[in-house]
């Protein structure tokens, strides 16, 4: 999971000028420069409004001159702020527990920043993935997201009841079915689909199962057509067991040929259908229930889509996505405008770049000579 990432500028950034990482405003400011934070420690750090030229670039640098902070450009680290004190842009720490813009939703996990500006993860059992069924409780095992059955015989919706497994089933017992039906295999059917005999009379295709009203037959039973099947696949008059090619959701699949658990089924691709974050190729599973496989962003904690690291690089993230020693293409890939051996540079004072805490290219800000 990925937490130092702050939600950027769109378009207009992607690939213009860079933005430098700007300076850090001296402790003696500190005081000047609270009454322009959003002092609560439950902020989120995202995108503030920023004035641009009609260009599209902006008129303030690093230190440049602003009227609210959000004149200023973006810092690189998810845990900085920025401030206009008397009109210059700077940077500070967010308040500790500040939580960042890039959360990866359900992963029991929040990204917060500590009492040193730094993005850290912490355990958060609030955060457990909602895989959207009504017949399980959604819980964290620590860092891991699990799931366990609800209260049996919970109601979960039109007369049906959960069952010890955590699914929503039509009975438990034949009273759940009324007078003239009975519970077999926690679905209420005739009383013919319980008598041990093949009724093709009244359409079953194998013994008590397939038409007339009874459960789909399993896996190598016989049948006239794919709803005979609980596969709801029929080849030749016989039932045949789920794969992944067979153009059916079936199985433990969560889509057509695609997610869940079965063996050698793909990751399902953006609207699929999936319950776990691992059933789809973005690697994120969301929206409302039934839920569906996410577009790769650049806000998703996760690798995905054509980055180079989690929210870093490719076509959806914009300049200066990537921080010091994470992996790079370019130059503009890089939060330090460095990139040596397809790696964010640390800002150096010989790198030719405006980076780190200068005050001009390789010059001033303290780490370096004086400019």
């Amino acid at each position: 999971m990925r937490g130092a990432r702050m939600s950027r500028l769109g378009s207009v950034l992607m690939r213009g000028a860079r933005m430098p990482r700007l300076p850090r405003l001296p402790r003696a400011l500190l005081p000047l420069a609270l009454p322009f934070m959003v002092g609560a420690c439950g902020l989120i750090i995202g995108l503030e409004d920023r004035r641009l030229d009609e260009d599209g670039s902006s008129s303030s640098g690093p230190g440049g001159a602003c009227e609210t902070p959000g004149d200023c450009p973006v810092g690189g680290n998810a845990c900085f702020v920025r401030v206009c004190v008397s009109g210059t842009c700077g940077l500070i720490d967010a308040p500790e527990g500040t939580l960042v813009a890039s959360q990866k939703k359900g992963d029991c996990l929040r990204v917060e920043c500590d009492l040193g500006g730094t993005a850290i993860e912490v355990v958060d059992p609030e955060d457990a993935f909602d895989d959207g069924r009504i017949c399980t409780d959604d819980l964290c095992d620590g860092k891991k997201p699990t799931h366990r059955p609800a209260q049996v015989e919970k109601q979960c919706g039109d007369g049906r009841v959960c069952n010890d497994l955590g699914s929503c089933v039509e009975c438990l017992e034949d009273v759940d079915c009324g007078d003239e039906l009975v519970c077999d295999q926690q679905a209420c059917v005739p009383d013919s689909c319980q008598n041990g005999l093949e009724d093709n009379e009244k359409g079953e295709t194998d013994i008590d199962c397939g038409g007339g009203g009874c459960n789909p037959c399993v896996d190598g039973d016989k049948c006239e057509t794919g709803p005979d099947c609980d596969s709801g696949v029929c080849a030749a008059g016989i039932c045949l067991a789920p794969t992944c090619d067979d153009d059916h959701k079936n199985g433990t699949e969560s889509d057509i040929d695609c997610g869940g658990f079965a063996a050698g089924c793909p990751a399902c691709p953006t609207g699929g259908g999936c319950g776990a974050n691992a059933d789809c190729l973005s690697g994120v599973c969301g929206g409302v229930v039934p839920k569906s496989c996410q577009a790769p962003t650049c806000t998703d904690a996760v690798k995905n889509g054509n980055e180079l690291a989690p929210d870093c690089g490719g076509s959806k993230c914009p300049n200066g996505s990537c921080d010091d020693l994470e992996p790079c293409a370019e130059n503009l890939d890089c939060q330090s405008g460095v990139c040596s051996g397809l790696v964010c540079q640390v800002p150096t004072c010989s790198d030719g770049v405006k980076n780190g805490t200068e005050e001009g290219i390789d010059c001033g800000g303290g780490a370096c000579a004086a400019c």
